[in-house]
């Protein structure tokens, strides 16, 4: 993802598409992110959780997670960092896309 480091915002949103069926409409799974910015001195730091049931299905939602300080100042300094996208879903679960990883 390339973004300009003065546009680092609080809130990092990610676009998740969820199938029209789901093999456990209970629980759909979840969604969790970590950034690591070695320059900076920040590894594999959780930016949070979400889970996915309750979404519509068959259409893309945007998940929300919050950036502390930290994270933030990691993003703003000079050097390379890394997002990890860990998806945590129901056997069986297919078509799930995720896209537009973007400050909000």
């Amino acid at each position: 993802m390339t973004f300009m480091r003065a546009s680092v915002g609080s809130t990092l949103g990610l676009s998740v598409y969820l199938p029209s069926t789901v093999p456990n409409p209970y629980w759909v799974g979840d969604v969790q992110m970590f950034l690591t910015c070695r320059d900076a001195g920040v590894f594999n730091a959780p930016l949070g959780w979400q889970g996915l049931t309750g979404l519509p299905l068959g259409t893309f939602s945007t998940l929300r997670f919050t950036l502390d300080d930290r994270a933030r100042a990691a993003l703003q300094a000079k050097g390379a960092c890394e997002w990890d996208i860990a998806l945590n879903v129901a056997p069986g679960t297919s078509d799930l896309v995720i896209d537009a990883l973007r400050f909000l």
